[in-house]
């Protein structure tokens, strides 16, 4: 119990984090272009897994009201 505990706080937290840095990277959710969204993505890869370790999983799906992210541990 104590460890889903924890991994339901760090995915609140990994989350939380996500929807910061699309705030900060992207102004408005109008239309972001597929090379924007990859970048995007792929530094965001890079942070989470430098920030709470390499054994999160997460999926980033953006659609016209902003993105919605799924988190995951492995």
């Amino acid at each position: 119990m104590p460890q889903d505990r924890y991994f339901s706080y760090k995915k609140s937290q990994i989350e939380n984090f996500l929807k910061l840095e699309f705030k900060n990277k992207f102004s408005s959710a109008g239309k972001i272009s597929i090379r924007k969204r990859k970048k995007f993505i792929d530094t965001m890869t890079k942070k989470v897994s430098k920030q709470f370790g390499k054994d999160v999983l997460f999926l980033i799906n953006f659609s016209k009201q902003g993105f919605c992210a799924v988190v995951s541990p492995v």
